[in-house]
């Protein structure tokens, strides 16, 4: 049973006030593997070619979970993929490394690798 029906069994006339039931089959990690990268990209941001096998098996990895949230949990893995290079690229920074504008882009495989 899941979360859904335990909830609805609560009250006797909860589950007759919610006659249709709608059913969204989960993405595959495929599909999820396209939308993290479309998010990568809607924030301007570039992972490596050479990176996609790694970025696929923190999909998988992340997606194993129960508690995964689907498409959003794509989004919050690309939210924390985030934070890690805002971390990396401060350090840069305040070691007075000079860096371009295609540094300040580009996911590199420790951003990637923090999310495991």
């Amino acid at each position: 049973m899941d979360e859904m029906d335990v909830f609805l069994d609560q009250n006797q006339g909860l589950r007759s006030r919610f006659p249709n039931e709608i059913i969204f089959e989960d993405y595959t990690n495929e599909e999820l593997f396209t939308i993290f990268k479309r998010n990568v990209a809607s924030r301007n941001l570039v992972i490596a070619d050479d990176l996609d096998s790694l970025a696929q098996l923190i999909i998988r990895h992340h997606s194993a979970k129960e508690n995964f949230g689907n498409a959003r949990g794509v989004r919050n893995l690309v939210d924390k993929l985030c934070e890690h290079r805002n971390v990396r690229i401060a350090a840069m920074i305040r070691s007075g490394n000079r860096y371009t504008k295609e540094d300040l882009q580009m996911i590199v495989e420790e951003d990637l690798q923090k999310l495991l």
